[in-house]
């Protein structure tokens, strides 16, 4: 097994509801429209307010990060309107340890339906059978229970929680640890 591999800058996964895609300049606008909520803000490091000038940073923050090979962040598209409506990635993989922290979000008008626990599947398949990954894990500030709740159900073992470790918007959360091994998710 090779110590790295290549992240594919083209990639597109099809899901059955969603897929998972490059993001492109053009998608500024959705991601602004969709990111700006506040309910999106509150449990992210999404800045709020939130500008079309930080969606386009952001877009080109994402290519530059997968040129380096660090990292890949995706948008969740709706496949009927082309549009993404969320985006699903991990900023620094870890090629010696072959580990990945994973975080997402979901425009608001778009929770409740299964589309983020998709995503999270679609994307972890990717990250443990072609770039052949063993751990991923997610951080979930402690009182965004809905995401820590999906995360369980898709198999992720809560492993612990480092108390008061995050100040958002001028409150103390403690981050739940949220971790898969490739062996588990083989089994699901």
């Amino acid at each position: 097994m090779s110590s790295m591999k290549t992240i594919d800058k083209n990639i597109t996964i099809q899901g059955k509801r969603i897929n998972l895609r490059r993001i492109r300049k053009p998608d500024a606008r959705s991601i602004y429209q969709y990111a700006r909520e506040w309910d999106i803000a509150k449990y992210t490091f999404i800045p709020h307010p939130y500008e079309l000038e930080d969606a386009n940073i952001f877009i080109k923050d994402v290519h530059s990060m997968i040129r380096r090979n660090s990292g890949l962040v995706l948008g969740i598209e709706n496949p009927k309107t082309k549009q993404v409506i969320g985006t699903i990635g991990s900023h620094n993989i870890n090629w010696r340890h072959r580990r990945a922290e994973i975080g997402y979000w979901l425009g608001k008008k778009y929770w409740g339906n299964g589309y983020a626990s998709e995503a999270v599947m679609l994307f972890l398949r990717y990250l443990f059978e072609t770039l052949e990954l063993n751990r991923v894990f997610a951080l979930v500030m402690d009182a965004n229970e809905k995401s820590g709740e999906m995360l369980a159900r898709l198999g992720f073992t809560c492993e612990g929680r480092q108390r008061q470790v995050c100040l958002q918007y001028k409150e103390r959360y403690d981050y739940l640890y949220y971790g898969i091994l490739r062996d588990e998710f083989r089994k699901l």
